[in-house]
């Protein structure tokens, strides 16, 4: 028996955040303290912004994923849990025409996977809230429940994406031609190619365009 799947990116396709940063600046202030820890978040996000001038999304990935070297991930996952708690109460903090759909896929029985560069510890609390029983995210490599700054292949960003949705397929015996996609940027271009009913959130060109020429539906966002 066949299955149908619904994938969804997150960050800014169901929420209105990017949520590795939203998750980094607590972080820093909850080991820094507020001010320190902000002076230090806005340090990193400059480095980000250097790099992502000269170097492609999956190496920003991953060199944000080295700050947490020898970070203990017991402790990682309390301090996401508290993060999710503050942020997910704020003013818009969903994208509720996406929302929508997660609830309908979820009404006909369809599996919802969320697929994303966050790590399956940011994403976990935000699974559990909408009842999203299947992450496709970073994992973090871990020696003696201390990350070590690497992360475990597939890296879920751009081409990784589609490389994990197609094993979860087969794993799970989707129907691909029947399943559904949902992205905001072009890089979500290869996991929406793996579906039969890519959907794209306006505001990305180069995405649109795709979308235009490989009937693909589009989600507008009232802001």
């Amino acid at each position: 028996m066949t299955r149908i799947a619904a994938f969804y990116d997150v960050d800014e396709t169901i929420i209105n955040i990017k949520s590795m940063f939203s998750f980094l600046q607590f972080f820093y202030q909850s080991c820094d303290g507020q001010d320190k820890g902000r002076s230090r978040f806005e340090s990193m996000m400059k480095s980000f912004q250097t790099m992502a001038k000269e170097r492609s999304r999956a190496e920003v990935n991953r060199y944000y994923y080295q700050q947490f070297k020898g970070f203990n991930r017991n402790s990682f996952i309390d301090m996401t849990q508290s993060w999710f708690q503050e942020v997910h109460q704020s003013d818009n903090f969903f994208i509720n025409e996406t929302l929508e759909t997660l609830r309908w896929h979820q009404a006909q029985g369809h599996l919802i996977v969320f697929v994303s560069g966050a790590s399956h510890e940011i994403l976990r609390p935000l699974a559990s809230l909408l009842n999203v029983q299947h992450i496709l995210g970073v994992q973090l490599e871990t020696q003696d429940d201390l990350f070590t700054g690497a992360i475990i292949p597939p890296q879920t960003i751009g081409e990784g994406k589609a490389e994990a949705v197609k094993y979860f397929m087969e794993k799970h015996q989707i129907c691909a031609r029947e399943s559904f996609a949902y992205g905001d940027h072009h890089t979500d271009i290869p996991m929406l190619q793996c579906v039969g009913h890519p959907h794209v959130l306006r505001g990305d060109d180069v995405l649109e365009q795709w979308a235009s020429e490989n009937n693909g539906s589009f989600i507008e966002v009232i802001h």
